[in-house]
């Protein structure tokens, strides 16, 4: 540990040198959907964290998952590696309490939050990604409880054509195609991506497959978008779920279609009508299952819905008012009612769907934000109603004040929901027990900071605290008890950040420290995911040019994770409530580049250190790529 951080302490030593040595470039305000009305990110009086399109493009790393690892105060834990499956929580909360959207479309999955970051989008598909921290249900719905991320695509108006090719250790190999070609006023853009390896230890091998494409039509008073994509996930599952069964295997598959009519006029009208469609076949043996083993799990869900925001400028602020109807609908033979008559699960010889259950959500809004000089409001409230649990209200209020002209104090105080998922509700499997008598959780969120914003120069320091009720959790009172779904009585959860995102012309420094601690009020229980947080996280982000065309990379992160995890002895077949070990790791790009090519190398987890994100489930270590990109015009 001494030899990590005085690696790191040498590192920021030459970062200043560097920086001090450069001249600075002014940020651009880039327009952020952190409330209903769109802002400024100078305007907004929340925290909401960027990662732009030059950071995406320069990340050390090949897959979304592992590029949120170093937003401030965003959990990612990874089931092993390149985004085969990973959950995300922001400020604490749980994977199914973060709200994730495409195009500010909700695309997060009903079945379980372990699946909402199956995505039919590659890294080279992004523009930027938004991620608001704390409750965000008055801005976006239900289930943005503790944050949400609006990852936004990018379309190209030119006529070229990319390609990109990596490879690297344990037969990793990344081929994409892409294409930008309007034809007429149409803008059109097709990208497909083919991601596979053989592994870093025993069942961590996978294939993948994604296309995405985007369309945008101009019209006299609108414009008209058009996206849809498709994922194909097949993957060794070493010990996902249970350590007991290392053996386990996954195959995923998304559907999603989205059309957007944006109008043109100082009223802004913004419509979707999407859907999208998820199937899972999970297999706790891969090959040789025992005796009593019934069969694969299967599941399949079914999300379509229609939103629309309309948002104008008065006398009196901006107003925005809208609403959004969503269907969501399982079938599975283990989750739901149980059907009359059984199905046949699509593109599966010895699949059958037993049972099946829908949900209707609908959601109503109004929010109003004015600013006068140097103050800045919004507030507002979203009403929703669900077929299964009624009516939810979750009304917000957020307060600025700029107390000079690079200095601003804020605060917030915010209402979240979070409805059970399909599986908080009725999975039963030999470790785990759904619960039908759920209730949705609730929270009341409050947060008060400073932010500065200068030509180069952004930074905050927050402290923010939610009480939450009614907080769903998987327990158990001892290491060989089953899992069990509960609402917890209370959970309470403070927390202090603090961000420094330092530009220069020819990169950036960022630095980033959160720390997080929860309180409980409820029985003695083992948590599987509510207590079971990271208590410190420093992330430390830098890019810069070395020389005329060659440029740098540099990514590390310390993390102190809360809670304990039970840990499998394979020759005892027992286990015992261990400790999450404090680790670091470490990640690095090199890369040479013009306007036509560029040539890169990759090193992830460089100091290859062994560390466990979840569970059982063992990390990958160093794994070095290397890969190149290529751009032609037509």
């Amino acid at each position: 540990m001494t030899k990590t951080f005085t690696t790191l302490l040498l590192v920021l030593f030459f970062t200043f040198r560097i920086v001090a040595q450069s001249d600075t470039l002014q940020i651009e305000e880039i327009i952020i959907s952190a409330n209903r009305t769109p802002l400024l990110y100078g305007e907004n009086a929340r925290i909401v964290s960027i990662i732009s399109k030059i950071e995406i493009e320069n990340a050390p790393v090949s897959s979304l998952q592992a590029l949120l690892e170093m937003t401030l105060n965003a959990d990612i834990r990874q089931r092993g590696a390149n985004g085969m499956q990973a959950d995300i929580s922001i400020r604490g909360g749980s994977f199914d309490q973060t709200l994730i959207l495409l195009n500010g479309v909700n695309i997060s999955d009903t079945q379980t939050g372990h699946h909402s970051l199956n995505l039919p989008v590659d890294m080279a598909d992004i523009e930027r990604i938004e991620v608001l921290e704390g409750a965000g249900a008055r801005i976006y719905g239900t289930n943005a409880f503790s944050g949400a991320i609006n990852i936004i695509t990018r379309i190209s108006s030119q006529k070229e054509i990319r390609a990109k090719l990596i490879a690297g250790e344990h037969n990793f190999y990344q081929t994409r195609a892409a294409i930008s070609y309007p034809i007429g006023k149409i803008q059109n853009n097709l990208g497909i991506t083919y991601k596979t390896t053989d592994g870093y230890i025993t069942n961590t091998d996978f294939k993948s497959y994604q296309a995405f494409y985007q369309g945008k039509l101009p019209l006299r008073k609108l414009n008209l978008n058009l996206q849809a994509g498709y994922a194909d996930k097949a993957f060794g599952a070493n010990s996902f779920y249970t350590p007991k069964y290392p053996n386990q295997f996954e195959q995923t598959k998304v559907l999603f279609a989205n059309l957007q009519m944006r109008s043109k006029g100082k009223v802004k009208l913004i419509s979707n009508f999407y859907w999208r469609r998820h199937q899972d076949r999970f297999e706790l043996f891969r090959n040789r299952p025992a005796a009593w083993y019934k069969g694969h799990n299967y599941h399949l869900t079914h999300t379509y819905g229609f939103s629309s925001n309309l948002h104008f400028n008065s006398q009196i602020g901006r107003t925005a008012i809208g609403l959004e109807i969503r269907n969501e609908l399982i079938m599975s033979n283990k989750l739901g009612d149980l059907l009359e008559i059984e199905r046949q699960v699509p593109g599966e010889i010895d699949g059958v769907f037993t049972k099946s259950k829908s949900r209707l959500n609908g959601n109503i809004f109004i929010e109003q934000s004015y600013s006068y000089k140097r103050f800045f409001v919004s507030g507002g409230v979203s009403a929703n109603w669900n077929s299964s649990f009624a009516w939810n209200f979750s009304p917000g209020f957020d307060a600025a004040f700029r107390v000079a002209d690079k200095l601003k104090l804020f605060a917030s105080v915010n209402h979240s929901v979070r409805l059970p998922t399909f599986t908080d509700l009725y999975y039963v499997g030999a470790t785990n027990i759904g619960n039908t008598n759920l209730k949705p959780e609730q929270a009341v969120s409050t947060e008060i900071g400073l932010k500065y914003l200068s030509r180069s120069t952004t930074a905050h320091v927050a402290v923010f605290r939610r009480f939450g009720s009614n907080i769903i959790d998987w327990v158990k009172s001892d290491s060989d008890s089953k899992w069990e779904s509960k609402n917890i009585t209370q959970l309470i959860t403070s927390g202090v950040e603090l961000s420094v995102n330092q530009r220069f012309t020819n990169g950036f420094v960022r630095f980033n420290y959160a720390y997080i601690s929860t309180d409980k009020e409820s029985n003695s229980f083992i948590s599987k995911y509510a207590l079971d947080y990271l208590k410190h996280k420093f992330s430390f982000v830098f890019q810069h040019k070395i020389y005329s065309n060659f440029f740098a990379s540099f990514r590390a992160s310390v993390q102190d994770r809360a809670g304990t995890f039970a840990l499998f002895d394979t020759l005892s077949g027992e286990s015992s409530e261990t400790e999450y070990d404090v680790f670091t790791t470490v990640d690095a790009r090199l890369s040479w580049r013009n306007k036509k090519m560029e040539i890169f190398i990759d090193a992830t987890n460089l100091l290859n250190k062994p560390y466990y994100d979840l569970g059982n489930v063992a990390m990958p270590g160093r794994w070095i790529k290397a890969g190149v990109k290529l751009k032609l015009n037509l």
